[in-house]
């Protein structure tokens, strides 16, 4: 990663001891994603049998450490919670 100032995340456990992927040996600071409620009214469907994202769901985005490489998609992050509605 490229030398900054300052470093942003929104991941809620970027430079925790909870996260399990490294930390870069870099100093996170932590915000909440930006989000403008007016903008994005919600609505319940209560038949609704899917699961969704606002994202790509798949990139060619690799995370390579010390010789190990981490797929970083939202894919990847999703297989977690795949179970959920169950």
């Amino acid at each position: 990663m490229p030398r900054h100032d300052l470093y942003f995340t929104t991941g809620e456990t970027v430079g925790t001891a909870a996260a399990r992927f490294p930390d870069c040996g870099l100093k996170w600071l932590r915000i909440r994603p930006p989000v403008c409620l007016e903008r994005w009214p919600f609505s319940f469907e209560p038949r609704a049998r899917a699961f969704t994202t606002v994202s790509i769901w798949d990139s060619d985005d690799w995370i390579v450490e010390d010789r190990e490489t981490y797929e970083n998609t939202k894919r990847v992050a999703f297989l977690e919670f795949a179970d959920l509605p169950r």
